[in-house]
């Protein structure tokens, strides 16, 4: 398991459950002149690809085709390590925000205020094409993916929805504009978790520190919005649908703000904490009979 966070490059070493360095054998891992590294990473072709580093933001990085300590941009053949200021597909036209693998012919890259798909692998021929030079992805964890392939994320101005092929289509407009538009970047993470049991997505707007916020929860069954909210401790800080044979293992995990691991459930309480519940109808306009009958 590699990880990175914007200072370090680590490795979890499973055999005896240690962290570890990770270092390249071949080549350096990105970094810049004031020693920032990547703080965004995925997998993609069978490559580790990296980016946000903070200094070289429109910048990124792959590793060698399942080789993650081949970071050789010398190289030539077609599973040789990439970046994008070392091939011909170059740079993001923008700062980029999120790194979305799209099965195996497509990485989606989002920017600030963009969207850019990588199409086939940049070192046998591939190329990056503009999506839109007005949606972006609000952040590296703002994004989901449907059971049918499709992927949700979160733009500036809504939730969005898009499959392979098509563009992206924005599922909240006219509903919660305000929302999604008042969301301060600056102290809040947005998390998005697709709940297998309930059939909808988890939007997290995730505290920075150990204050309660408001949710969303979409259902897709009924195409309705809900607002959620948990006890401050819970935050979440992470989320993860975890996947597992034993039904009863199969959950959407959240990590709190003070080190417990939870899972989404029915419960009547929150760790002894109430859980409330409300429901605001909108003003509904009686039929003609309907009225002669409140006379």
């Amino acid at each position: 398991v590699y990880l990175c966070d914007g200072k370090v490059y680590k490795r979890l070493d499973v055999n005896d459950n240690a962290v570890i360095a990770w270092a390249a054998a071949t080549g350096t891992l990105p970094a810049d002149g004031d020693g920032n590294v990547a703080r965004m990473i995925a997998l993609w072709r069978g490559r580790i690809v990296l980016s946000g580093v903070k200094n070289d933001p429109q910048n990124w990085f792959m590793s060698r085709s399942y080789d993650a300590t081949d970071w050789n941009y010398a190289a030539t053949d077609a599973q040789a390590a990439v970046a994008g200021n070392a091939s011909d597909a170059g740079l993001m036209g923008d700062r980029v925000t999120a790194l979305v693998p799209f099965g195996d012919d497509f990485l989606l890259v989002g920017g600030d205020h963009s969207l850019w798909l990588m199409n086939g692998d940049p070192a046998d021929g591939g190329a990056i094409d503009n999506v839109s030079r007005s949606i972006g992805i609000v952040g590296p964890e703002a994004f989901a993916y449907h059971p049918d392939g499709s992927v949700f994320f979160v733009a500036s101005d809504g939730l969005y929805r898009m499959s392979p092929g098509a563009q992206p289509l924005c599922i909240s407009a006219n509903r919660l504009d305000q929302f999604f538009g008042t969301i301060n970047l600056t102290t809040r993470r947005v998390l998005l978790l697709w709940d297998m049991r309930r059939h909808g997505l988890h939007v997290f707007i995730a505290p920075t520190t150990a204050v309660a916020v408001t949710h969303l929860y979409w259902d897709e069954r009924t195409d309705s919005f809900w607002h959620d909210q948990y006890p401050a401790n819970i935050g979440p800080t992470a989320v993860l649908s975890y996947d597992d044979d034993d039904p009863d293992r199969a959950l959407p995990l959240l990590g709190g703000f003070d080190g417990y691991m939870r899972h989404i459930t029915s419960a009547a309480s929150d760790d002894g904490a109430p859980i409330t519940s409300r429901v605001v109808y909108s003003p509904l306009a009686a039929s003609p009979d309907e009225r002669v009958l409140l006379r």
